[in-house]
């Protein structure tokens, strides 16, 4: 970087001071050099400079940052199931955000605490501890009435994802709508390891989990690559049951093996 006075200044850094940057673990250090005397002017546009960035920059949650740092560990030490030769591994694609056009994004949290969650957060209910009569119940009380389908769904969806095995297989992406031009983000695989269970209800963040391993991915597939891959024009609700295939065929687009 070149001031107006001609000081010569170098910005050397791994990464950008940003809340992504930092939740990738990375570092940003600064090396200044200035062959100018004028050591006050220097200063005051140094400290302008980084003003500037601070005022634009989102703040990071450090706390949170400790937390993926060490899941992050977790991952590189869990030691690989074992699984029985005559086990049949299920596969699922596990969308991250809520909310429709205002969508609140939950990954941070998946990486933070080391699993994967699904939504409905307001039910009043433990799915895990009621009948499908009383989970249905409690589903209407929350949902769109103008959506009928929308309780069988929410149903279906919570009951397949309590009884998944460990040791499943799940994409961690963000979702496909028909004629998308978006890349479609891919956070990460995770492999199941550990039962349901429900967080005390607060109403905001998903609280029903299942705690994972996670091998962070953070690379975008062209929507059309990804539609091929998964063999959908169409990829927009919270859980889909894929194949080991169509697993394969997104790790080989994105040219990573399923390490979990």
């Amino acid at each position: 970087m070149t001031l107006r006075d001609g000081s010569q200044w170098v910005l050397m850094g791994s990464a950008n001071l940003t809340y992504q940057g930092l939740f990738a673990n990375q570092e940003a250090c600064i090396d200044l050099h200035s062959a100018s005397t004028a050591e006050e002017l220097v200063i005051g546009h140094i400290r302008r400079w980084f003003d500037d960035l601070f005022a634009k920059a989102r703040c990071p949650d450090l706390a949170q940052a400790k937390a993926i740092f060490d899941q992050r560990s977790r991952y590189r030490l869990e030691p690989r199931p074992s699984m029985p030769a005559a086990m049949q591994l299920e596969y699922r694609a596990l969308k991250t955000t809520s909310g429709g056009a205002n969508a609140e994004e939950h990954w941070p949290r998946f990486l933070s605490e080391g699993m994967v969650a699904i939504g409905w957060e307001q039910l009043d209910v433990d799915p895990s501890k009621v009948d499908d009569s009383k989970l249905r119940k409690a589903l209407k009380t929350i949902l769109d009435p103008q959506r009928p389908g929308s309780v069988d769904f929410g149903v279906r969806t919570i009951r397949d994802f309590i009884s998944l095995p460990n040791g499943s297989i799940i994409v961690v992406c963000r979702g496909l709508v028909p004629k998308q031009v978006k890349p479609v983000h891919i956070y990460a695989f995770a492999r199941v390891t550990g039962p349901f269970r429900a967080d005390p209800m607060n109403g905001t963040q998903w609280r029903f989990k299942r705690n994972a391993v996670i091998q962070p991915i953070g690379t975008s597939l062209p929507a059309a690559t990804f539609s091929a891959a998964v063999q959908k024009n169409s990829f927009r609700q919270t859980m889909h049951r894929i194949s080991a295939d169509t697993a394969q065929r997104l790790a080989d687009a994105l040219g990573v093996p399923v390490g979990v």
